[in-house]
């Protein structure tokens, strides 16, 4: 996988989904779910807190690694841990790392790939949205089975509100991808990002991410985005309509431009009906 670096600037000229969903409750106890139209806010979720264990957790194939490749590997975890070493120190231990065979040594792997794993966790940041406002399983799964919200985002101008790093559609797989321990860092992410088991197609999600070489802290996962970036809302067919004047007059207040919807089933098929304010 080859992962190009892209100006923000030039996303006009990148082809992608016009506008991507986001399901949500309302009124639900959910802070974050309701501070989505409350506050502009969107919250880029850390990868250990998805339901699927797999889901940007795909391990690493060592067993990929020949003997050439094992020592590059260990040259290259010494240059990002000792990054005042010369090239001849890295070269002298990686030879030592070499011979005491780590990668048989299970206990001190285990250690090794948890303080891997946590030092992703922190930098990585991962918003999921869906390609499709008529998901039923979504409405369901997400929005509380219709009583909640379905917004919709002008995708470009959400990327650029975020600074993304990354985004595009999840590949949905019968068997996960390996990661080759000495594929660069920025791949590895990718890889783990954009790939999930077939079980999860549902979802028809679209994805977008960020990466911070500083730790993501609770704050700077907290994205506000324009009022430009949300086109519409969608309330769920089994939105409680005593809350549609309050969300109404919401809009209104922060003087929205996005368009306001109610989703209706006719005949099992569902559709939307627009709510003029």
């Amino acid at each position: 996988m080859k992962v190009t670096a892209v100006d923000l600037d030039s996303l006009d000229n990148i082809n992608m989904p016009e506008v991507t969903y986001k399901y949500r409750t309302w009124k639900s106890g959910d802070s974050h779910n309701d501070n989505v139209l409350l506050s502009n806010q969107l919250f880029m979720a850390y990868p250990n807190g998805f339901e699927d264990k797999f889901d940007c957790k795909i391990p690493t194939s060592y067993n990929l690694l020949t003997d050439d490749e094992k020592l590059e590997w260990c040259e290259k975890i010494l240059r990002r841990t000792f990054v005042k070493y010369s090239e001849e120190a890295i070269k002298r231990e990686a030879q030592h790392y070499f011979k005491l065979d780590r990668f048989n040594d299970k206990a001190w792997m285990k250690r090794f790939e948890a303080d891997e794993w946590e030092l992703y966790n922190m930098k990585a940041g991962v918003l999921s949205m869906c390609l499709n406002p008529f998901n039923e399983d979504m409405w369901n799964k997400y929005a509380m089975k219709h009583t909640g919200i379905c917004y919709g985002f002008n995708t470009k101008n959400l990327i650029r509100a975020i600074g993304a790093s990354g985004w595009g559609n999840v590949d949905y797989c019968k068997e996960l991808p390996p990661i080759h321990p000495n594929d660069d860092v920025m791949v590895q992410a990718t890889i783990r990002a954009f790939h999930k088991l077939e079980k999860w197609s549902f979802e028809e999600e679209y994805r977008i991410r960020t990466f911070h070489e500083s730790n993501a802290d609770i704050n700077n996962r907290i994205i506000t985005y324009p009022n430009s970036a949300l086109e519409f809302v969608i309330l769920g067919k089994n939105f409680n309509e005593n809350e549609t004047q309050a969300l109404i007059d919401i809009l209104t207040m922060k003087e929205a431009t996005a368009r306001l919807y109610q989703c209706v089933d006719s005949n099992g098929t569902l559709s939307v009906q627009i709510i003029n304010y």
